[in-house]
């Protein structure tokens, strides 16, 4: 929400298939709080179908080409749990045409209240950090993503 109350971005596009504890989509509870945040829901996308990063962009991705026409568009800035950045920016740096510079905004999540400065401190936090570059090993074996 900050970066479009700064101008920073017109449009919010909320990806995740998952249904969190409400009976919603990820992408559904997003976009309710970017609303009742007083986000007009007019500059508000969803993609709802995704059940992974990979997906997250594919499927984001498809709905760009769509909406705006890839041609159109000069940069994308996703935003996720500070922990998931390289590997989201990884997968862009894949899926993403060259012609749009992908970006990553991180935020600290009340589920994962660690940050990269304190991450080490906590067994959560060291798990989470272990988990990615797991999938970074798995995900780069597989051509999913590139490295940066």
């Amino acid at each position: 929400m900050e970066l479009y109350k700064q101008k920073l971005v017109p449009k919010l596009l909320f990806s995740g298939g998952e249904i969190v504890p409400a009976g919603i989509t990820e992408a559904e509870a997003m976009a309710d709080k970017a609303r009742a945040l007083g986000m007009p829901t007019e500059n508000i996308i969803i993609e709802t179908a995704s059940k992974s990063t990979l997906e997250n962009v594919l499927f984001s991705r498809q709905i760009i080409a769509n909406v705006f026409g890839l041609s159109n568009i000069r940069s994308v800035t996703a935003v996720m749990r500070n922990f998931h950045a390289r590997r989201v920016l990884m997968t862009l740096k894949r899926h993403m045409p060259p012609n749009i510079k992908s970006k990553v905004a991180t935020h600290v999540s009340p589920l994962f209240d660690f940050t990269k400065q304190n991450w080490h401190r906590t067994e959560l936090g060291r798990h989470k950090v272990a988990e990615e570059l797991e999938k970074i090993q798995m995900y780069l074996a597989k051509g999913d993503i590139v490295e940066l």
